[in-house]
């Protein structure tokens, strides 16, 4: 990521230079109480609602097809004001690299994936990331390349009705942890230096930029 297309990436959201700036991208057709980004923007403001600078990015797709949870979203929302901006994905894939780069950390407090896909591509991208310890993410991530957040098991409950599996429990992220990462990667450039290193060099050790590529074009 340069540093061109970082600065790209935050001028076309508005955001200045010296910002501390958070990212997740998922779509809503995954359901966003699986996806957890309400968690995400409870675990920023808890971080960081004495830093006004701070943004918190939330890249959606499938907006138009799920309405209740995007207005879902934008409530849980407002309590941070401009400090979170949510918007929909772009044509491609270059808003999202732009995003990459435009990013300090990528935080996902998910309540379970499958192979993880999204994560792979942010590790892949040298970005540091602040994710469950819980899924199918733990097949390529380790506490030496992502920062980690403990989880307590619970019953599956899906407010949004993508999942409805009875008996199934899925996990929720101990908030304070995912706090306390925020607040410490935010406070230290060199950890998000050493993580995003980590992170890359473990995606192609564990996965191979050929089978990265092959799963992007199966879905």
């Amino acid at each position: 990521m340069t540093a061109e297309r970082r600065t790209k990436g935050r001028e076309a959201l508005g955001v200045s230079e010296t910002a501390f700036v958070a990212l997740q991208s998922f779509s809503l057709a995954s359901s966003l109480t699986r996806k957890n980004a309400i968690g995400a923007i409870s675990a920023f403001v808890a971080a960081f609602y004495d830093q006004p600078d701070a943004r918190l990015i939330l890249r959606h797709l499938s907006g138009d097809r799920f309405p209740d949870s995007l207005l879902r979203l934008r409530e849980a929302a407002k309590v941070a004001g401009p400090q979170i901006i949510i918007r929909p994905a772009g044509e491609g894939l270059e808003d999202l690299h732009d995003l990459y780069a435009a990013c300090d950390v990528y935080i996902s407090l998910h309540r379970t994936e499958g192979f993880g896909l999204n994560l792979a591509e942010v590790m892949m991208a040298g970005r540091p990331l602040i994710a469950t310890k819980w899924s199918g993410n733990m097949d390529f991530m380790d506490p030496k390349c992502v920062a980690l957040v403990n989880a307590d098991l619970v019953p599956l409950d899906d407010p949004d009705r993508v999942y409805t599996q009875k008996a199934a429990r899925w996990a929720e992220p101990r908030m304070d942890e995912a706090v306390r990462w925020l607040r410490a990667l935010a406070q230290n450039p060199d950890q998000r230096r050493e993580l995003a290193e980590a992170a890359k060099a473990q995606a192609m050790a564990k996965l191979g930029g050929n089978a990265v590529q092959a799963l992007q074009g199966a879905n």
